[in-house]
C-alpha cells in the first residue's frame, strides 16, 4: 500500500499552539495576548474557534482560573486583620470608606434682587470661599 501524502497547507493550529493558548488563558491573557504568545495571527485563531466551538467553552473556564485563585488566596488569608478589613471595605457598605461627592453648577447666575435683598447679597458676596 502506498502512503497518502497530505495535500494543502499544514495546519497552523498545532498541539503546541493549543498548549500555548491554554497556558496564556490560564494566566488571564486576552485573545490578542494569547495569540501573540502562541505566535499565531488572530484571524487564524478566530477561524479555529468557528470550526471548534468546544474550545470556546474550555477557554472560558481557563480564563476564570486567575480570579478564582485570587479569591481562594484572599479567603485563606483572612486571618490577617488588615486583609480582612480591606476585604470588608470592598464588599460591605457598612465598612466602606467611599466618599460621596456632588457636582454643582459653577456657572455664575444672575440674581435679580429687590432693595431689601441687597444687604443679604452683599454679606454673601463678602464671604470668601476657602
Amino acid at each position: 500500500m502506498e502512503d497518502k501524502k497530505k495535500v494543502g497547507r499544514p495546519e497552523k493550529i498545532t498541539k503546541e499552539v493549543l498548549t500555548k493558548l491554554e497556558a496564556a488563558f490560564k494566566v488571564g491573557a486576552n485573545d490578542t495576548e494569547a495569540c501573540e504568545y502562541a505566535e499565531i495571527e488572530p484571524r487564524t485563531y478566530y477561524r479555529y474557534l468557528k470550526k471548534n466551538p468546544d474550545f470556546c467553552q474550555k477557554k472560558a473556564g481557563w480564563k476564570t482560573r486567575p480570579c478564582l485563585k485570587a479569591k481562594f488566596t484572599v479567603y485563606k488569608n483572612l486571618d490577617d486583620p488588615k486583609l480582612a478589613l480591606d476585604y470588608l471595605k470592598l464588599r460591605d457598605d457598612e465598612f466602606s470608606t467611599k466618599v460621596k461627592s456632588e457636582v454643582t453648577n459653577t456657572t455664575p447666575q444672575i440674581v435679580v434682587a429687590t432693595q431689601s435683598d441687597a444687604d443679604v447679597l452683599q454679606r454673601i458676596a463678602d464671604v470668601k470661599p476657602n
